[in-house]
């Protein structure tokens, strides 16, 4: 039992230069990638499971109170920052995704968060996806699973010839009857192989406007790829922008 927490960055190059994208990235972050071979997250799937990048960068670690030194993500402070390296590595490779996740997990009381973002090139979309289970409270981002989708319930039951019955809490959320143990048993199993994940998740997407990137993002990785004299570094950017 434990808690931990994750941020990690992937990306996918469909322009045929994934091997030169590669080496940019080792330079850029000063380590070397590591191949995905699935979601980090613990205990909690991928939102986005038709999409998985080809290498990622697992930015920050906290599990179990072991912590991990950060790579150097001074190239992704922020959300901002991910968005201009999208912006740049498309400039720079050709049409490249840029795929990031985060999350925290307590398997204590079985909660677990994750939001991923995916930076597509081709539909020029940012995809976002939020989940937020509790299985310990029985919630969905914050809320009682069985208020939140009692109908959807009552209906499935009903069409099994099941009975719907409810116990009403003091504060006015429900739980399945334990006295009705058809439908009670019915509700947990429906919860755990559909309602959590069904109620538990959200997506959504937004426009994106292909540009080049900021020029206060590029000056940012010249004026460190300077500081720690990362020539090779400097040299792949002064092929696409001017590098005083």
């Amino acid at each position: 039992m434990g808690y931990g927490e994750y941020i990690c960055i992937g990306f996918k190059n469909i322009s045929g230069k994934t091997k030169n994208m590669n080496h940019f990235l080792e330079l850029l972050f000063e380590e070397p990638a590591e191949e995905w071979n699935g979601s980090y997250g613990v205990d909690c799937q991928e939102i986005y499971d038709d999409f998985l990048p080809e290498v990622y960068y697992l930015l920050t670690e906290d599990d179990y109170d072991i912590e991990f030194a950060e790579c150097s993500n001074y190239v992704v402070e922020s959300e901002e920052d991910k968005t201009e390296l999208f912006y740049l590595l498309n400039v720079l490779f050709g049409k490249t995704y840029v795929y990031s996740e985060n999350g925290t997990f307590n398997t204590v009381d079985d909660n677990y968060y994750r939001e991923e973002k995916i930076y597509d090139p081709c539909k020029c979309k940012r995809l976002y996806g939020e989940r937020n289970v509790c299985h310990g409270d029985e919630s969905v981002f914050g809320e009682n699973i069985w208020n939140v989708a009692r109908e959807d319930i009552e209906h499935e039951a009903k069409n099994e010839g099941i009975v719907p019955e409810w116990s009403v809490e003091t504060d006015g959320t429900i739980k399945p009857d334990r006295d009705n143990n058809e439908f009670d048993e019915f509700c947990y199993e429906y919860a755990s192989f559909i309602l959590y994940d069904k109620y538990g998740t959200k997506k959504s997407e937004t426009d994106i406007e292909m540009r080049e990137p900021s020029k206060e993002f590029v000056d940012k990785i010249v004026a460190r790829a300077k500081e720690t004299n990362n020539t090779e570094l400097l040299a792949i950017l002064s092929e696409k922008f001017e590098i005083e």
